[in-house]
């Protein structure tokens, strides 16, 4: 427990799993069943392995550790039959195909890159956010020199008090894509990893790699870029706040595409990570400190009372991802106590959960055949 407790400090502080993370697998996989009419891909971090759920006839089941995967997974984006894992550790993409979890290929990355989070544009094309080297790559999965494009992000910012020799590192962590633009969160960390000023968006062009404009927003280490709608015209910046260095002070702001401004924001009482939007404006972020689910209305901007999930019993809880599962459900994973939750994401309730593997930490649906 101290091993974990440890990996996921660093993970709540700047999104890189390092150091003594792996268990080295589990070598020998039990075959996979993929049939139901919901299927989630759950990526193990420490275990470096993929677990499956299915929903069946409304039943849960759960398949942990049925396929390998690089060292420290820590984000899964699904394109047609095929699924790629951001691997920060072994610094590259491994991409199964989602018939059978077979292993497709592994891209490098490059030594010491550390991905973070990866994104697929309209052609087919993936963009990767590097951690360590700030720096942003377009990837061809298919192409036999797979690395198109290396783009250097912008440099640290200024620091200020209270670290005021401090140098800032930009950090690059997630990413989204929206109508030929790939969006990178900056969280400009500085001394010891904490928040050392207010975080940063840079709008990157996919058609010619240009670097249209470097955003500096209002919330301190911006930690994701989120997406709801390809054909809308709004993204939601998630800023995790200044955690264990000033206090739990998380931030959502909205940003209009359309007209280049930031229109609203929202002040959560903890440390969003990921978020998800449903089509009523019901939002829901994970709380990387505590064991809920932290909610507001995007369409009023106003905080509402946070989902509790069961206390782990690890003394501390990171719920790491989200997403829809329909019918006003959701797929919740704390990381710390291995566990995927099913949630009613209107009371609350726990509907179902599971051990999902060793340090599972990233969640995405690959399959959904809905009656």
């Amino acid at each position: 427990m101290f091993e974990k407790r440890i990996v996921l400090i660093l993970v709540v502080i700047f999104a890189v799993s390092v150091g003594g993370c792996s268990n080295g697998g589990t070598g020998l996989f039990p075959p996979v069943d993929l049939s139901g009419d919901i299927t989630l891909l759950i990526a193990n971090t420490l275990g470096e392995t993929l677990s499956i759920a299915s929903r069946s006839n409304g039943q849960w089941t759960m398949q942990t550790d049925v396929a390998q995967t690089g060292q420290g997974a820590n984000d899964i984006v699904v394109h047609g039959d095929r699924a790629y894992i951001v691997c920060s550790l072994s610094n590259s993409i491994h991409v199964v195909n989602t018939t059978d979890l077979s292993t497709v290929r592994e891209i490098s990355t490059g030594e010491g890159t550390n991905p973070y989070a990866v994104v697929i544009d309209d052609d087919g094309m993936l963009w990767v956010s590097l951690t360590l080297t700030n720096q942003l790559l377009q990837i061809d999965p298919d192409a036999a020199v797979p690395i198109l494009r290396t783009i250097v992000l912008p440099g640290g910012i200024p620091p200020i008090n209270p670290i005021p020799m401090d140098i800032i590192h930009p950090w690059p962590a997630g990413i989204s894509y929206h109508k030929g633009h790939v969006y990178i969160a900056h969280s400009n960390l500085g001394s010891g990893l904490f928040p050392g000023q207010e975080g940063a968006v840079t709008i990157v062009n996919t058609d010619t790699g240009v670097i249209e404009e470097k955003l500096d927003i209002a919330g301190w280490n911006t930690v994701d870029v989120y997406c709801p709608d390809p054909e809308g015209d709004l993204l939601y910046f998630v800023s995790a706040g200044e955690y264990f260095f000033r206090g739990e002070n998380g931030l959502i702001e909205v940003y209009d595409t359309s007209s280049g401004q930031v229109t609203g924001s929202v002040s959560l009482d903890g440390i969003p990570w990921g978020m998800v939007l449903s089509s009523t404006g019901a939002a829901y972020t994970t709380n990387a400190q505590t064991g809920e689910v932290l909610r507001f209305d995007a369409n009023s901007l106003i905080p509402w009372p946070p989902f509790p999930l069961p206390d782990s019993g690890t003394g501390y809880n990171f719920i790491s991802d989200i997403c829809f599962t329909g019918n006003n459900e959701l797929a919740v994973i704390e990381f710390n106590g291995d566990t995927l939750y099913i949630v009613d994401g209107i009371t609350g309730d726990v509907k179902w959960s599971a051990n999902a593997g060793d340090g599972a930490y990233a969640v995405a649906v690959i399959r959904w055949d809905l009656p």
